[in-house]
C-alpha cells in the first residue's frame, strides 16, 4: 500500500493559498456577505503557544473556512495582548528589555499558528504594546472624559513598600509581593474609573434584542448587570458623649457625614444599625475623620486584613467578619432611634455608597448578627394576618436549642412579664405548631387554644389573650419612595 505524504499535500496547498491569497480580507464588500469571527488575543508569553490556544483558534479557524466556502468574506483578526504583568516581570528578572523579549515572542506565535494552516490576513495584526494600536486607547478614554463619564477618585490599591509599586491581584501571593516577599499594604490612591452605570440599563433591556442567544445566557448577563432600583440618604456619626434625645447639642458634634445605600428604603424604620465597607472606613481614616475612634488600631488591621481578599470571598455565605466602631454611634434620622456603626466584609466599598442599613428583622445575615449581639429587631413589613401566642416563660424547656430553631425559622419573639410572646406568619402555623409540641410544657390543645391569628384591622378571635398590640413592637409607619436620592433633616 503507498504512503500518502501528507507533508508534501500540505505544502502544495500552503503554496496554492499564497496565490491566490485566500486569507486575504476584503473590507470594501456589501454588508450582507460580511462575516466577522474575532478570538481573544493571546498574550506572547516568552514560551509560546499552549494547549488551551490551539483549541479554541483550531475551532474558530474551522468557522472561518466555512463561512469563505459559502462565499462569505470573513474579518478574522489575530492580534497580541502585549501590555501585561509577564512582560515587565520577565524584564526584572532577566535585565532585557521587555520591547526585545515581547516582539520575539510574537515572532514564534506568529509561526506557530501559521504552522495550525489557519487563515488570517497579518496585513490586519493588532499588537496592543505599539503606538498603532494604543493611540485609540488613548482616543477612547478622552472621549469618555469629555463626556463626563471618566472621573478620578480614590480607591485602596495593593502597593508593595520595598517595590514602591501598584500590585495586581495576580501579583499578590499570600499577602505577599510575588516579586520579594515583602508584605503588601493597602493604599488609598487617586485613580481613574469609567461610569459603566451609566449603560447599565440599556445594556440590560437590549440583551432582550439577541435573538438566537441561549435563555441561560442573557440571565447570566442579567445577573451580572445586577440592576437593582435603590435610594440613598444621608446620616451622621457622633462622638458617645451625648444622648440621643439631646438633638441640638448632638447635631453640632457630629464629626462625619455619609450616605447610606439601600434598596429597600421601605424597611428604613426598621434600622437599627448600619455597616460601614472597610474601604470607606479605611478612607474616612486617612482622611483623619475618625481620630475619636477607640479601637482605631484594630479598625485598621481589620479593615487592611479585609480589603485584600477577593470580593468574590468576601461576599461568600460563610463569609461573616464583623467589627464595631467604639466611641462612635449615628441616628435613624427616619424615627431618630440611636444606631450602633460596625464593619463587615461583605459591605464593598465600590457597591453603592459603601454604607449600608441593616435591617435585622427583614434579612437573614442581618438577623443573625442582631440575634448575636443582642441588637433591638423591629419588624415593619409584616403579612396581612399572623399568628400570635403567648404561654408562661417557666413552660419553656430546652431554652437555647428552642430559640435557635425559632431563629432560624423567623419565628417572632420576646420575653416580657414571666411571658414569652411570640408571631409568625400564618403560612408558617405548621412550623408554630411543631415547635410549640417540642418545647412548650403544656397540652398541645391548650396551646391550639391560645393562638389567634391578628390582621391590621385587629384580632380575628374574639377570645383575646392580650390587649395591647405594642408587646409585639409592631410599627406602621412604613416609608416609600421612588428611584433616587433622599435627604433628611
Amino acid at each position: 500500500m503507498k504512503q500518502v505524504d501528507f507533508k508534501e499535500i500540505e505544502k502544495k496547498v500552503r503554496q496554492i493559498w499564497e496565490k491566490v491569497k485566500i486569507y486575504k480580507t476584503k473590507l470594501n464588500v456589501d454588508k450582507n456577505i460580511k462575516k466577522y469571527i474575532l478570538d481573544m488575543f493571546p498574550y506572547p508569553s516568552w514560551s509560546g503557544l499552549h494547549v488551551g490556544h490551539w483549541r479554541w483558534y483550531v475551532l474558530s479557524d474551522v468557522m472561518a473556512k466555512i463561512q469563505k466556502m459559502e462565499w462569505k468574506e470573513v474579518l478574522h483578526p489575530m492580534g497580541f495582548d502585549s501590555f501585561w504583568l509577564p512582560a515587565e516581570n520577565y524584564a526584572i528578572k532577566t535585565g532585557i528589555h521587555p520591547k526585545k523579549t515581547t516582539f520575539k515572542a510574537i515572532e514564534t506565535f506568529r509561526k506557530q499558528l501559521d504552522e495550525t494552516g489557519n487563515w488570517y490576513d497579518w496585513d490586519l495584526e493588532v499588537i496592543t504594546c505599539t503606538p498603532d494600536y494604543y493611540k485609540w486607547n488613548q482616543w477612547i478614554f478622552l472621549q469618555f472624559y469629555k463626556n463626563w463619564l471618566a472621573y478620578k477618585k480614590k480607591a485602596p490599591v495593593n502597593w508593595c513598600p520595598s517595590c514602591k509599586t501598584v500590585l495586581a491581584n495576580e501579583q499578590v501571593e499570600n499577602w505577599k509581593c510575588e516579586r520579594c516577599k515583602t508584605p503588601i499594604e493597602k493604599r488609598f490612591l487617586n485613580q481613574w474609573f469609567f461610569k459603566i452605570t451609566e449603560f447599565a440599563d440599556r445594556l440590560y433591556e437590549d440583551l432582550n434584542k439577541l435573538d438566537g442567544w441561549p435563555e441561560r445566557v442573557k440571565i447570566m448577563q442579567k445577573n451580572w448587570i445586577w440592576k437593582s432600583e435603590w435610594s440613598q440618604f444621608k446620616m451622621y456619626l457622633y462622638v458617645e458623649n451625648k444622648s440621643s434625645e439631646e438633638r441640638e447639642e448632638v447635631w453640632r458634634e457630629s464629626i462625619v457625614d455619609f450616605e447610606v445605600f439601600t434598596t429597600r428604603l421601605d424597611t428604613v424604620f426598621g434600622m437599627t444599625y448600619v455597616v460601614f465597607s472597610p474601604e470607606k472606613i479605611l478612607e474616612l481614616i486617612e482622611n483623619g475623620k475618625l481620630n475619636n475612634l477607640k479601637n482605631l488600631d484594630e479598625v485598621k488591621n481589620f479593615c487592611q486584613k479585609v480589603i485584600s481578599k477577593p470580593d468574590i470571598e468576601r461576599t461568600s455565605d460563610k463569609s461573616k467578619n464583623w467589627m464595631k466602631l467604639e466611641g462612635l454611634y449615628s441616628i435613624n434620622p427616619f424615627n431618630g432611634r440611636k444606631v450602633e456603626v460596625w464593619i463587615a466584609d461583605y459591605v464593598i466599598g465600590s457597591y453603592g455608597t459603601g454604607v449600608v442599613m441593616a435591617v435585622p428583622a427583614h434579612d437573614t445575615r442581618d438577623w443573625q448578627f442582631a440575634k448575636k449581639y443582642n441588637l433591638p429587631i423591629i419588624r415593619v413589613i409584616y403579612p396581612k394576618k399572623k399568628v400570635v401566642f403567648r404561654f408562661e416563660e417557666n413552660l419553656l424547656k430546652d431554652k437555647e436549642e428552642a430559640f435557635k430553631l425559632a431563629d432560624e425559622n423567623e419565628l417572632f419573639y420576646r420575653l416580657k412579664d414571666r411571658y414569652f410572646y411570640g408571631w409568625v406568619d400564618i403560612r408558617d402555623e405548621q412550623f408554630l405548631k411543631y415547635w410549640l409540641k417540642r418545647f412548650v410544657n403544656k397540652d398541645l390543645q391548650e396551646i391550639e387554644n391560645d393562638i389567634f391569628v391578628w390582621d391590621k384591622d385587629g384580632y380575628v378571635s374574639e377570645k383575646l389573650v392580650f390587649k395591647n398590640i405594642e408587646d409585639f413592637e409592631f410599627q406602621d409607619n412604613t416609608a416609600y419612595t421612588k428611584k433616587g436620592i433622599v435627604y433628611v433633616w
